[in-house]
Parts: structure tokens; sequence; C-alpha cells
């Protein structure tokens, strides 16, 4: 698509209502300006056969301008880290430490003109990015304390660097011209399902101007979905299942083994 076009269908997105992107939004901060931005869908669908998806976000700024930092923030989940001691030649489980309320995935996307270490304060009261969670209601070890938790936690963000539930440093937004943008988040094929939160913040001269939030969820359909509310509404009569098709699978095999 040429540059045109897609400046033509972002303003079309943004200032016509896009009535095919119903979401759940709202402006939280300068409620009597236009939204800043649209999701392009509401809805995740993890089938059998899911490998990624990604959501496109598309937004446009007043005359005014400024700078913008996107948060996309998933279900809350308890989260237990352990750590493998070496004991008597081999390794064995050692003291383990449960977080709770952590996001089960969190990205971060900023524009190029926002330096983040000019509004760290409003990240740290807001509570954006790792290294300002608060980590609060950990239970486990009552030896764990002190800077020894410090491990723990970098061990928390680490893991969901590796799983690509959290980005290391931020993902761009991608401006058609000053006022026009679009952003992109990759969600990989293990993205837990739940409610997603989508913040936008709106930054002029270092001081937030705009705040709007979106939700979205992410979820199975189709046959998994119904195989994953069989497993968790019946687990009986699933098991049950499980085992006579295994057992029928044998019998047949045998036959045509023994026909062939």
């Amino acid at each position: 698509m040429c540059k045109l076009a897609r400046v033509c269908l972002l303003v079309a997105l943004i200032f016509c209502g896009a009535p095919a992107f119903a979401m759940d939004s709202k402006v939280v901060q300068g409620s009597s300006a236009p939204p800043m931005f649209h999701l392009n869908k509401e809805h995740i669908d993890i089938t059998a056969g899911f490998i990624g998806e990604t959501l496109n976000i598309y937004g446009g700024l007043d005359q005014d301008g400024g700078d913008v930092l996107f948060v996309v923030t998933g279900p809350l989940r308890h989260i237990k880290v352990m750590r493998r001691e070496k004991t008597m030649g081999g390794w064995m489980p050692g003291k383990e430490v449960v977080f709770k309320n952590i996001p089960s995935f969190y990205r971060i996307a900023a524009s190029d003109g926002l330096s983040l270490q000019n509004v760290d304060e409003f990240l740290g009261q807001q509570k954006i990015g790792g290294e300002h969670f608060d980590f609060l209601g950990a239970t486990g070890d009552k030896q764990v304390k002190g800077d020894a938790i410090k491990d723990f936690r970098q061990a928390v963000l680490q893991n969901q660097y590796d799983k690509h539930l959290y980005n290391q440093g931020l993902d761009k937004i991608a401006f058609l011209n000053p006022h026009l943008f679009m952003v992109s988040f990759d969600f990989p094929h293990n993205v837990p399902v739940g409610t997603y939160q989508v913040d936008a913040y709106l930054f002029e001269k270092g001081v937030e101007k705009k705040h709007q939030e979106a939700m979205f969820t992410v979820g199975q359909v189709g046959s998994g979905h119904v195989v994953n509310q069989m497993l968790k509404k019946h687990s009986f009569l699933y098991g049950v299942t499980c085992v006579f098709l295994a057992i029928a699978a044998g019998w047949l095999s045998n036959r045509l083994r023994r026909a062939l």
C-alpha cells in the first residue's frame, strides 16, 4: 500500500469513528478531546494452528502534536520462582518465592522523541516498566529477603523475556506524518488467554497531557476451546474419554496389523 493510501486509511479510521473496530475504550484524561487511537481488533482467536498474532493500533494527534507512550498489559498471574542449589554433587530444588499479581504479558512502545529518563518519575508513579513493578505479596522461604530477593525478581523478568511475553527495550511507534501514527504489537504462540488492557499516554515537554485506555481479549475458539472447557468443567469425563480413545486406537491398530 502506498504512503498516500495509508495516510487516507488512518484519517478515515481516526476521524470517522472506525465503526468496524468496536471495543471498550475510554479517554481517562482530556475527555473533551477525541480518542487518540483505535485497535484493529477486539479479540485475538487462538485456534489449533495458532502460531501468533499481531495487534495493530492506529492513532492521530491534534495540531499540537506531542510524544506518545503505549503499554499493553496482560492478565495478572501468580508466578513462582525456584532456585536450584548444588547439593552433594547434584542439583536440588532450593528456595522458592511466589510473586502475586504479575502481568503475564507486558510490552511498551514509545515515539522516538520521548526520552524515558525525562518521564522516569511518572513511570515510577504509574508502575510502568518491569523495573517499577511492585513485586508485593511475595510468599515463600522466609530466608529469602533483602538483596537476595532481587535475584528472584530478575529471574521473573528474564523468564518472561525468554518467552517473548515481555519486550526488552521499547517497540517503535511509526509516524506517517507529524500527526498520524501506527504501532504494532506481536503476540507469540504461547500468549496467555484473558483480558488485556492498552494504555496510551500523550506527553508534551515531558508532562502527561492525555491518557486513553482500551480493552481486548485473547481466547481459544473452535475445537481447542471445546476440549479446554471440557478439561476444566468435566475433568473426570475427559480422562475417561482419553483412556477409551487410547484403548480403541490400540485395538484398531492391532486389528489392522493382523489383517495385513
